[in-house]
């Protein structure tokens, strides 16, 4: 039973760490192998060890576990970083900080305000002070005496530029989607379409003029599963193993994979065709290990994985493992840090990258 046991587990953790390079679009269950990479490694590891505690020929079977490790180096390398001394060198000149951050429409719940929430998330960005904040799931309401968040946030970090996708309107004053703010003069903005159906977030595509160095700025928000407490409670059935009680559950993640799959594809071909060097900010909705991240990501770098350390969880619910918001700079930056603020009541937790162009 151990024998074959072992066997399955390093098949599973070799097919979540290669299902990356097929688009789930035409094969689905590709999209939901990489999810179970960090605990089918962790078994195999596990399996590894009892081997080793066998005598005889027996205790050559640890080899069934360390050669699907090896050959999911790759895979490992994506998804945990390897930093776990890195401290922030002081700043200098030419530094800038960038904050990519889902705000969950502002901690609004049910078109109810929540003013604690937001009050958390005007002091994290107080705190941090990034030159330039790219944020999803944003909210703000022209009407008199609502909350006319963009002012605010404008003031708090003294943003003199901003973009704002304004990508849907409920009552003609509540506008929701994406928004750049900048302490650099922002020479050219506007909104590409992402094609998710209704209510998607687009990107924004904003050059940024940094200390004379003109940049490019993608801010991503894709498709998400739009999960309601019901869907998390479904999901705990299917980790129960109760699969009857996920199916619509599974369902809506089968659909949102080919939809994200798609706009992977418009972002990669917007960072390719970029003549200034590229900052893709955001939340993709997927894990280091999917097609979604390697195909978005290409060969720009990734902030986390350059200074962190672990797994670098940024979303809060389901399980420790989750890392799905990134700041993947071209080659032409420096990348001095990379820091994840986690806050009790916030659903994403903000991620903060120093930057510095290279001369």
């Amino acid at each position: 039973m151990l024998l074959w046991g072992n066997i399955a587990l390093a098949a599973g953790l070799l097919f979540s760490a290669y299902a990356q390079y097929i688009r789930p679009d035409k094969f689905w269950p590709a999209g939901f192998a990489g999810f179970a990479f960090p605990f089918l490694l962790v078994l195999c590891a596990v399996c590894l060890v009892i081997w080793l505690f066998f005598k005889g020929k027996k205790r050559y079977y640890f080899a069934i576990s360390a050669i699907a490790i090896l050959l999911s180096t790759r895979a490992i390398l994506q998804s945990w970083a390897l930093h776990p001394f890195h401290s922030a060198p002081e700043a200098t000149a030419g530094d800038f900080s960038i904050m990519s951050f889902n705000c969950s429409m502002m901690g609004m719940r049910e078109y109810q305000d929540n003013p604690e929430r937001r009050a958390s998330m005007y002091d994290v960005i107080a705190e941090t002070n990034p030159d330039i904040l790219c944020m999803q799931e944003f909210y703000s309401n022209d009407a008199p005496g609502r909350l006319h968040n963009l002012d605010s946030i404008a003031a708090i970090g003294k943003y003199q530029y901003h973009y704002f996708s304004k990508d849907f309107t409920r009552w003609d004053t509540w506008h929701f989607g994406t928004v750049v703010f900048s302490r650099f003069p922002i020479a050219n903005a506007q909104t590409i379409q992402l094609f998710g159906g209704k209510e998607t977030e687009n990107m924004i595509r904003a050059d940024i003029v940094v200390a004379g160095d003109t940049i490019r700025v993608l801010s991503v928000h894709l498709k998400s599963y739009q999960f309601n407490q019901g869907d998390y409670s479904k999901l705990g059935a299917v980790n129960g193993g109760d699969l009857q009680q996920g199916r619509g559950v599974i369902g809506k993640m089968k659909a949102t994979f080919s939809v994200r799959a798609r706009q992977a594809d418009i972002v990669a071909a917007e960072r390719d065709n970029s003549p200034y060097p590229v900052i893709v900010a955001g939340d993709l909705n997927a894990i280091p290990v999917s097609r979604t991240y390697r195909t978005v990501r290409g060969d720009l770098q990734d902030a986390y994985l350059k200074t962190g350390f672990g797994w670098g969880r940024t979303f809060a619910s389901l399980a420790p493992t989750l890392r799905i918001d990134y700041i993947l700079p071209a080659n032409s930056f420096g990348i001095q840090d990379l820091r994840i603020y986690r806050r009790n009541g916030f659903e994403h937790f903000p991620i903060l990258a120093t930057l510095f162009v290279k001369k």
